[in-house]
């Protein structure tokens, strides 16, 4: 060999090393890389789930505090409804016998009702409902049924009460209330 042979051989020697250098730089650069990814996105992960508990306790709260405003303004017309139900019942006397009974035992109950309502957690009052569907079915299907009937003629109650204040005096046909032979004195026909 000459002189030559073992330049050009450790030149290809040099080069190999320079090569297995940057490799092993890339790959190390790589795997840093790929750990620093790694951890970011392990970072916007656990955030994301911090962001999304926050918004589920938001929503949580929020429901909460609804709930109980709406169970608080239920037992205000329960008891509302059970004074009035109270008044009706300690009437002049025209009402008594078994309406004035049956008036005075619907007031007590709405009142126990809304005493017992009092002070709950919706969740509470939800599965004491829940309990007592199990073990009364038949009893709170009629109660809901009864519930329903009440509820339609308080809005149709409220409707027709708030549509009637603005007529003026005359009835579905026009008319004023007089007859050929003169003026009534009934008021107009209104239609149902």
């Amino acid at each position: 060999m000459t002189t030559s042979d073992y330049g050009a051989a450790g030149s290809d020697s040099g080069v190999t090393d320079k090569a297995q250098q940057a490799a092993s730089t890339a790959t190390e650069q790589g795997k840093h890389v790929a750990g620093v990814a790694k951890e970011e996105a392990q970072g916007v992960a656990a955030e994301a789930a911090e962001h999304a508990s926050d918004l589920f306790q938001e929503a949580r709260s929020q429901i909460e505090e609804q709930s109980r405003t709406q169970l608080d303004r239920l037992v205000g017309t329960l008891q509302s409804l059970a004074d009035d139900l109270e008044q009706m019942a300690r009437g002049d006397g025209a009402g008594a016998g078994m309406a004035q009974t049956l008036v005075t035992e619907v007031s007590d109950r709405a009142r126990t009702l809304g005493s017992q309502m009092e002070g709950r957690q919706p969740g509470e009052v939800l599965d004491q409902v829940r309990d007592f569907a199990r073990r009364r079915p038949g009893t709170f299907l009629l109660g809901a049924l009864a519930a329903g009937v009440v509820a339609g003629r308080l809005t149709r109650a409220a409707k027709d009460g708030g549509g009637s204040s603005g007529t003026g005096g005359t009835g579905s046909t026009g008319g004023t209330g007089s007859t050929a032979g003169g003026t009534t004195g009934a008021p107009p026909h209104r239609p149902r």
